[in-house]
């Protein structure tokens, strides 16, 4: 049986989690309009994007799988992927 605080704590390392993926993306966005004539900047920030994003992914696969009940409706519910980068 899972507990509500072990959901508690994959929410708020996808949101987290999400908040650092803006974070890099905007660092590589910035990279570029510095116009770094080193590659390796640029592609250090996507790298670290990447990494993110991908584990952002995998803590939502693991939201996905909860069926909750609303508690202001009481209707059952399933987590859905947001607040993306």
């Amino acid at each position: 049986m899972r507990r509500h605080g072990d959901f508690a704590v994959l929410l708020r390392t996808a949101r987290e989690l999400a908040r650092l993926c803006r974070g890099a993306a905007k660092l590589v966005q910035e990279a570029r309009d510095a116009g770094h004539q080193d590659d390796t900047v640029i592609a250090a920030a996507r790298l670290m994007h990447s990494d993110l994003l991908r584990t952002k992914h995998a803590v939502e696969d693991e939201l996905v799988t909860w069926v909750l009940d609303c508690s202001k409706c009481g209707r059952r519910v399933h987590w859905v992927v947001g607040e993306g980068c």
